[in-house]
């Protein structure tokens, strides 16, 4: 079951292009849900992690509205850009779902909370 579970993270890749060890939710990409996109980076062996919310879906692709780090050592805590990020994203480069949890309060209300935390990427 724990190699069912790599294969269906990686999206069958090998394992070692991409960090597997994290708990994504077991469902399909929906509309409003938070998803982990893995971008190429500037050099051709780095691979660059952006959470997004999933605004609509067109074809084979997907509108996705990016969010921002709101501080650079904690890796769980995101916000909403002031000027909006929007992107249409080839379905392949959602690496999942992710567990996310929304401020209780007023003030916290425009805050994310990825749940657990993603160490394990190179996150931007």
């Amino acid at each position: 079951m724990r190699s069912a579970l790599r294969k269906a993270c990686c999206g069958g890749r090998p394992v070692r292009e991409r960090p597997c060890e994290y708990p994504f939710a077991e469902k399909e990409v929906e509309v409003s849900d938070f998803v982990l996109v893995e971008v190429e980076g500037k050099r051709e062996s780095s691979k660059v992690y952006y959470v997004g919310k999933v605004l609509g879906t067109e074809g084979g692709k997907y509108n996705i509205s990016f969010l921002r780090s709101k501080c650079v050592y904690v890796k769980d805590t995101f916000v909403f850009p002031d000027i909006e990020d929007e992107q249409e994203v080839e379905k392949h480069r959602v690496i999942g779902v992710l567990v996310a949890l929304k401020g209780s309060t007023k003030m916290q209300s425009n805050i994310i909370k990825i749940n657990p935390p993603l160490t394990a990427f190179n996150m931007r």
